[in-house]
């Protein structure tokens, strides 16, 4: 025990220590400025006594007297506060308003005020991997979460906070082991910690609902597009922790959404779910085309960035044919695009092939512009490319008919464009076109029903034609030449400016090289053709009479 005599009181061990230590460093300070060993004066001495106590015997100052003189306790006085002061800042600087912001920054992370991006002062990875172990290994867990996560729910509640968390954040100059100058957002450093994850994701599709119906009526966005920001933290994660949760709380928002906002989760959608969810989003996002038709482009990407076995896609490709003839024309070559688009089992392409023949009308009675019909056909040549059993079955299922009546419009356009893109197989269509003829399959009607109806398309192959009419013309077979005859005059009839010079060119040519028997019925087309279709092309023939 101490008995202070100026203070009048008993002084505690903790403040004897104190004064102790003070007296220390006071003495080492005085003996390093003076040379003088004592310093006497005149005035009264403060002297604090200390008895000897028992119990504390591992405590070694019994008996002795430490005296003070003002001057010195003056200098004590200000060495005590000057301590205090430092040790005010360093439990200042230690203080956390938040579970939330003392684990992150115990990890790594400092937060920045203002614009100025957030600092790591580790590798990502090192971060994430503290910020598990201390949740984890903490023994309040799995409470300790739900603490962290309203501190996090709390410090995003402003617009500005939230944004930085969304926004890359800087590696710290003192720092020799990160990836790069810059690393992965807050948010997405936090997505990437499995307990954190299933509650971070719910409050961004909370946050993306929110934006999505304030829209541009918000006063504090500045022109931010946080749909996109946000879904952007969610594309390509290394694990879903709760893939089916996920997925149904996207397709939730995407029910409710605005449109635009539609076609960004749509476009964000293969990249967000887990692989486990492709099958039930592919015959979600199959059903929604039916009811909204202005969803077609985004869905039909999605659909071909899903990984989707062989029969799941059949499934959804069923689906596709169903909404075949409801969708209007500007949509239908993105969705021929999805269906021809794979190298799938003979049955289904069949089933593909077969429901195209029966659903989709490529007539300009049927809604189509010149303009879509080549669109659709570009589909169709772009499915014939990369899928040759495509093209062997369409081929085989014009082979194998009997009667015009089967043969439909989008038949010859298919023969057009294959005879176009696909070099090799020429001669192959040629006797396919001989034989229908022969079989009277590919009639005069026919042509003519595919002239009026495909002008357009026949206009963008038009060497294709002129091909596919020579030949026919050139046949010793008189059904087929007689259909070639026909092709010739209806290019002339209804073709235009130097289109209708290369088949008055192909004709003069055919006059000057053919033969007599050819020679003779070139000039028999010529002259068949009224007049008024070749007026414009009066100079050509006089250079050729010359």
């Amino acid at each position: 025990m101490a008995w202070c005599q100026e203070c009048h009181r008993v002084l505690s061990k903790s403040e004897i220590e104190k004064f102790v230590m003070y007296k220390r460093r006071f003495t080492n300070r005085t003996s390093k400025s003076s040379s003088a060993t004592q310093v006497t004066t005149s005035t009264p001495k403060s002297t604090v006594e200390v008895e000897n106590d028992p119990s504390r015997s591992n405590f070694p100052m019994s008996g002795i007297s430490v005296e003070s003189s003002p001057t010195q306790k003056r200098k004590v006085n200000e060495t005590d506060r000057q301590i205090v002061s430092e040790n005010a800042k360093k439990i200042k600087t230690c203080t956390y308003s938040s579970c939330f912001e003392e684990v992150v920054s115990k990890a790594g992370f400092v937060f920045k005020n203002g614009d100025s991006p957030h600092v790591l002062t580790r590798d990502q990875a090192i971060f994430i991997r503290d910020v598990t172990t201390y949740l984890k290994k903490n023994m309040s867990f799995p409470k300790n979460v739900d603490e962290f996560f309203a501190g996090f729910e709390k410090h995003c509640s402003s617009n500005s906070n939230l944004k930085m968390v969304l926004t890359h954040t800087k590696t710290s100059s003192d720092c020799t082991d990160a990836r790069g100058a810059v690393q992965e957002s807050l948010v997405r450093l936090l997505l990437s910690v499995e307990p954190l994850q299933s509650k971070v994701l719910e409050f961004l599709l909370e946050k993306v609902a929110e934006f999505a119906l304030i829209g541009d009526d918000d006063p504090d966005s500045n022109d931010v597009p946080w749909v996109r920001i946000i879904l952007r933290q969610m594309r390509l994660l290394d694990r879903i922790v709760d893939g089916s949760s996920l997925n149904d709380r996207l397709f939730s928002v995407l029910e409710t959404a605005p449109l635009d906002v539609q076609r960004e989760i749509i476009f964000c959608l293969p990249d967000i779910i887990s692989d486990e969810q492709h099958h039930e989003a592919a015959l979600k996002l199959s059903k929604l085309l039916k009811t909204n038709f202005q969803l077609t482009a985004a869905i039909m990407e999605a659909l071909n960035s899903l990984n989707l076995q062989s029969n799941l896609r059949a499934e959804v490709c069923e689906h596709m044919l169903q909404a075949l003839n409801k969708a209007p024309p500007e949509f239908l070559p993105a969705i021929i695009t999805f269906l021809v688009s794979s190298e799938g089992q003979v049955e289904d392409l069949t089933e593909v092939i077969s429901g195209l023949r029966q659903k989709l009308d490529l007539s300009t009675a049927g809604g189509l512009d010149g303009s879509t019909q080549v669109l659709i056909m570009s589909a169709l040549s772009s499915g014939a490319l990369s899928c040759r059993k495509l093209v062997d079955i369409w081929l085989k299922t014009i082979s194998s008919m009997h009667s015009s009546s089967d043969l439909t419009l989008l038949d010859m356009a298919v023969l057009l464009l294959l005879h176009h893109s696909l070099p090799a197989r020429k001669k192959n269509i040629h006797n396919i076109l001989r034989n229908r003829i022969k079989a009277g399959v590919i009639t005069e009607a026919v042509v003519e029903k595919t002239f009026t109806m495909l002008l357009v398309p026949i206009k963008e192959y038009v060497k294709t034609a002129l091909n596919i009419a020579t030949v026919l013309f050139k046949s010793p077979d008189p059904p087929v030449n007689y259909i070639g005859k026909v092709w010739f005059k209806l290019m002339l009839i209804n073709l235009e400016g130097h289109l209708v010079q290369s088949v008055i060119l192909e004709l003069l040519l055919l006059i000057g090289t053919g033969g007599m028997a050819i020679a003779t019925l070139a000039l028999g087309v010529m002259s068949e053709v009224e007049p008024r279709y070749l007026h414009s092309q009066v100079l050509l023939l006089m250079v050729f009479i010359l």
